[in-house]
């Protein structure tokens, strides 16, 4: 069970929902007994998206290093993790299109924030002044640190620690 907010409820759901998968396949072999094969088959089984696959190995290197450590062989001899390769996924011109079309990029960062700030600089009322500069800070706020608006909405004070991070607990509004 993971540490309630280290995950999003719906990546831990799915991410306990293989492991209980792989738990169902492996629980009852030995240890010494699975191999890389066994567990690319395992996962080419389900059609599990590249990053349930990418977590879960994660999750399973972890696991079976644990059993296996370099200079002391505990459990196995090796981890069979050692031989899972992954197929690297090539994107069509479509997909990237869509990622490039769904981030910006520094330099029409840029621009954006020069056009809020003369825009923000233009106004004459200062009450919609205010609030443009709060938007423009508000954009800033979540291009600097990589959240989504709904991600960003929903943070408070209380969601910042010591050590400069900022935990998502929440979203705000929908098809965020």
């Amino acid at each position: 069970m993971l540490k309630e907010g280290t995950l999003a409820d719906t990546t831990q759901e799915k991410s306990e929902a293989i492991l209980k998968k792989f738990k169902e396949k492996f629980g009852s072999w030995r240890i010494k007994a699975i191999r890389g094969k066994d567990i690319k088959d395992f996962l080419d089984a389900y059609e599990f998206s590249r990053n349930s696959k990418v977590n879960l190995r994660s999750n399973l290197n972890m696991f079976f290093d644990y059993c296996w450590l370099d200079t002391n062989p505990q459990v196995i001899p090796a981890s069979p993790m050692n031989e899972l390769r992954f197929k690297r996924q090539s994107m069509t011109q479509a997909e990237l299109d869509k990622i490039k079309d769904k981030c910006l990029f520094s330099d029409e960062f840029k621009k954006l924030k020069e056009l809020m700030i003369t825009d923000e600089k233009e106004e004459r009322s200062y009450l919609v002044r205010r609030n443009k500069h709060r938007y423009r800070l508000f954009v800033e706020f979540c291009y600097l640190n990589g959240t989504r608006y709904g991600e960003a909405a929903g943070s408070t004070w209380s969601h910042a620690n010591q050590g400069g991070f900022i935990l998502i607990h929440k979203l705000i509004g929908e098809n965020l």
